[in-house]
């Protein structure tokens, strides 16, 4: 028994040793191949790490543009806030330009209104002077005519009066006739 004991307890010990041995192959294989899983892995990590580092690097090279791209939004806004203030300020110089506008063209309907009646009256006025016109010229040709009469009346007159001047001048002469005879009528009765 011994023996055989001793057989068996051998041949455990070697299947046990064969076992030891394939488990001690197997932990090898398994070591190698962590080995080879722990550099694949380590090699995934420093590929995922600076994968990581590259998307870090992405976020501010995208946090810097959007920074960059805030600021002139910003800077645009602003300009954009000015040029608002402006065409506001334009729109209200423009409603203010049409306000003028609108009362200067009140004031020139007003004006044209006036000039209207201003001419209107000019038209009244240049009636009544071509009524008083007319009136003159009828009144000029009716003096015309009473002065046409009237020297006629004066060049009867005129002619009666040189007439009347020869008879006066002729009785005059007669006159002093009449005295020279008288007065030598009177000397020859004297004598």
């Amino acid at each position: 028994m011994s023996e055989e004991r001793l057989d068996r307890i051998e041949n455990l010990v070697e299947q046990l040793s064969v076992h030891v041995e394939n488990g001690n192959a197997m932990l090898r294989a398994l070591v190698s191949q962590f080995q080879s899983f722990e550099k694949y892995v380590n090699t995934r990590f420093d590929t995922l790490e600076g994968r990581f580092d590259a998307l870090e690097g992405r976020f501010d090279t995208l946090e810097a543009r959007f920074n960059a791209l805030e600021s002139r939004f910003q800077t645009l806004e602003g300009r954009f806030n000015v040029l608002e203030d402006r065409f506001n300020a334009l729109e209200d110089r423009f409603n203010a330009l049409e306000s003028r506008f609108q009362t200067l063209e009140g004031r020139f309907d007003a004006l044209e209104d006036r000039f209207n009646a201003l001419e209107s009256r000019f038209q009244t006025l240049e009636d009544r002077f071509n009524v008083l016109e007319d009136r003159f010229n009828a009144l000029d040709q009716a003096l015309t005519v009473r002065f046409d009469a009237v020297d006629t009346h004066l060049e009867h007159i005129e002619s009666q009066l040189y007439r009347q001047h020869v008879l006066e001048k002729r009785v005059d002469n007669l006159t002093v006739r009449v005295d020279n005879i008288e007065a030598r009528l009177q000397l020859e009765q004297q004598d």
